[in-house]
């Protein structure tokens, strides 16, 4: 019984990781894509350096919790 538990889990994961790995292509690109308009945006309306603040404001953030 218990090796049955454990083939169907791992079936589950490799299933899950098919899935994951399969769209990480579209999200990498949809990323680049988002991140790329958000930066000319920034830089055409002159607000690079307070955008730049804030990312660093939650990048404080983030690294104080997990510390």
């Amino acid at each position: 019984m218990a090796r049955m538990i454990t083939v169907i889990a791992l079936f589950v994961l490799s299933v899950s990781c098919l899935l994951m790995f399969s769209g990480a292509g579209a999200v990498a690109a949809d990323t680049y894509h988002t991140l790329s308009d958000s930066a000319q945006r920034a830089r055409r309306d002159g607000i690079v350096v307070q955008r730049l603040a804030f990312v660093a404001l939650w990048l404080l953030i983030f690294s104080v919790s997990i510390a």
